[in-house]
């Protein structure tokens, strides 16, 4: 095997495992995309925005002679899989560099549903593994996902109070732990 077969190897075998490594972080933060408030705004900026970038950086490389035009197949699958990425990198920046600090908001409790999410099968009276919690506020309606079953003495009407965060592109998220009823 050639030098030049054992670089395309070795490029291509790394590139799996980041590709499927970008995946399990896409899985990853699933859970903080139902917990967002506004996300489909935030995914559409995420996909406008990194398609921008990405067709200038590819143009200007284009335009200095840094890439050849013989590789364009290659670069259009990078181009797509960058802007793919997007509402992933957006979502786990708008958490991750948020300086903001936690506030409380009240909602009125409208209920809570458990699911069991099997990947392969499920198993006949299996106790939930994801629960979502209702909420009302001004009229408008919001579904956050929660870790654990709220307390059961609560009836439909009451408040409950939630953590959450001003993230960093300025939508605001819950971080699926913190509440209170009141």
């Amino acid at each position: 095997m050639s030098k030049l077969d054992q670089k395309t190897s070795v490029f291509v075998v790394l590139g799996s495992f980041a590709f499927i490594g970008l995946i399990a972080l896409y899985v990853m933060e699933f859970p903080y995309f139902s917990n967002t408030r506004n996300i489909a705004a935030l995914i559409q900026k995420s996909f406008l925005y990194t398609t921008i970038v990405v067709l200038l950086m590819f143009a200007i490389g284009y335009l200095a002679g840094v890439l050849r035009k013989e590789s364009i197949r290659l670069h259009v699958f990078f181009m797509v899989s960058l802007i793919m990425m997007a509402p992933l990198f957006g979502s786990f920046t708008n958490r991750k560099l948020s300086r903001a600090r936690p506030y409380s908001e009240t909602f009125d409790y409208l209920g809570q549903k458990g699911y069991y999410i099997a990947m392969l099968y499920s198993k006949k009276n299996q106790p939930a593994d994801t629960y979502w919690i209702y909420l009302r506020k001004n009229g408008k309606d919001y579904t956050f996902r929660t870790h654990g079953v709220l307390p059961q003495n609560n009836s439909i009407g009451s408040k409950v109070r939630l953590v959450m965060k001003k993230g960093f592109w300025g939508y605001d998220y819950f971080d699926g732990k913190s509440w209170e009823f009141f």
